[in-house]
């Protein structure tokens, strides 16, 4: 778990023992594998199964934010998910900032600025 997700900031021991906890117990993980193998509201094939083309029902903007660090979502299956929609026509804002997976405990201070410009709020 370290040399994934905490590689570089690590929570708090008392965090870290909770989170620890909650990965050991989870139980669902093939489920969210399969999940998110097979749930596709894009318009290609992922390789696994068909788009469904579901995408171009979102109608609100969409923020993407990825860590430049992660370890566990690359950046080419970051960039997959902008150009899916570019190809849908939705309304997206896509940024890359300093952190790796946990966003919110690497860099709070990027995430908040994004969302803010993202929702034009004074932060």
């Amino acid at each position: 778990m370290d040399q994934t997700l905490y590689s570089t900031n690590q929570p708090n021991k008392e965090q870290y023992q909770k989170y620890l906890t909650s990965a050991a117990q989870q139980r669902n993980i093939l489920d969210v594998a399969y999940a998110a193998n097979v749930f596709n509201i894009s318009t290609v094939s992922n390789g696994v199964v068909d788009g469904t083309g579901e995408i171009r029902n979102l109608n609100v903007p969409i923020l993407v934010i990825w860590g430049k660090n992660d370890l566990v979502v690359s950046e080419e299956m970051t960039l997959e998910i902008v150009e899916d929609l570019k190809q849908a026509g939705i309304d997206f804002r896509y940024t890359a900032i300093n952190a790796e997976h946990t966003l919110l405990l690497d860099n709070l201070a990027a995430v908040l600025k994004e969302t803010y410009t993202f929702f034009d709020v004074k932060g």
